[in-house]
């Protein structure tokens, strides 16, 4: 007997639509329709925050309009990028402002 453990099949009703979205992110990973599904399913469950993606929220449909996903910040990365910016900016400031005082 095998010691891996047996995965159960799961068959899965969806709308064609949802299935054509599966299908070409599938084809953009280089994924089977089924690894995509658990990958997509992984992530949901997964605390982590990719660091190049941005933030998003789920909008949902008005008036017949579908749900979307907002971007509602840019990514984390991009964000401590202008943060570092910033405080380099901040730093340069304060350094100015110093030699000033010494000036008077």
């Amino acid at each position: 007997m095998s010691d891996k453990k047996q995965q159960t099949a799961y068959p899965l009703r969806m709308p064609a639509e949802l299935r054509e979205k599966l299908e070409k992110s599938a084809f953009e990973s280089k994924r089977s329709i089924n690894a995509e599904i658990v990958a997509r399913l992984e992530e949901s469950y997964s605390p982590t925050v990719n660091p190049a993606a941005p933030l998003t929220i789920r909008r949902k449909g008005d008036g017949g309009l579908p749900s979307e996903n907002v971007s509602v910040l840019p990514s984390p990365d991009a964000l401590m990028s202008v943060i570092s910016d910033m405080a380099e900016n901040l730093r340069k400031m304060a350094a100015e402002v110093k030699d000033l005082k010494k000036g008077k």
